[in-house]
């Protein structure tokens, strides 16, 4: 699904990266907040300490407010505005389809499918400036500071995590197959109703 959307991009390219670097900033800024606290309680801790705490907690704050709006301003609105141009492009890439094309690989499920398609990515691109953007600072930094503590412990986090996302790799390729077959079975059948009543589907196309 990412390589779809960073192939369908075209003139969102600029503006989503842009924003998902936005996301990623947002996620330093707030990664910060709980690690400074934690140097500065590591230590004799004065009342200039104090006064520079505050001081750094409020800019990594504000800065995440920023980030934040830039987010709500020109990333959620993006979603919906991609969805839009998914569907219109998948539509007219349809109608310049030649006939005998579209009759031979037409399951009955296309036009309800780029709809599908089109409306499951507004959520996605969401969750791709809110999330994914962020945890990929958060990781980053987790295991920087993990490993300034632990080489044995960073390097088992990163084993159990590579661990995670092949599994869910995997089931999430084994998918694909069982939506194809569905996707066949679906053509079989439309096929066998064309050749059963070919006056009817003609006369109501």
């Amino acid at each position: 699904m990412l390589k779809f959307i960073y192939r369908n991009l075209d003139r969102f390219k600029t503006r989503f990266a842009l924003v998902f670097l936005t996301g990623i900033l947002d996620g330093l800024a707030n990664f910060f907040i709980p690690a400074t606290l934690a140097e500065f309680t590591k230590s004799k801790f004065t009342s200039s300490d104090f006064l520079n705490l505050i001081r750094l907690v409020v800019a990594f704050y504000l800065a995440s407010l920023i980030f934040q709006r830039i987010i709500r301003r020109w990333g959620e609105s993006l979603g919906p505005q991609f969805s839009n141009y998914i569907r219109l492009k998948y539509f007219k890439a349809l109608e310049k389809l030649p006939l005998g094309d579209l009759i031979n690989h037409h399951s009955g499920y296309i036009l309800s499918l780029v709809n599908k398609i089109s409306d499951g990515l507004a959520p996605i691109i969401f969750d791709m400036f809110w999330t994914f953007a962020k945890s990929i600072s958060n990781l980053t930094l987790f295991f920087y500071f993990t490993a300034r503590e632990s080489l044995a412990i960073d390097f088992l986090n990163l084993v159990v995590l590579s661990i995670f996302i092949s599994a869910s790799t995997f089931l999430s390729r084994k998918m694909v197959p069982i939506a194809d077959e569905l996707n066949k079975k679906g053509l079989r059948f439309w096929n066998h109703i064309r050749i059963l009543c070919p006056t009817s589907l003609r006369l109501k196309g």
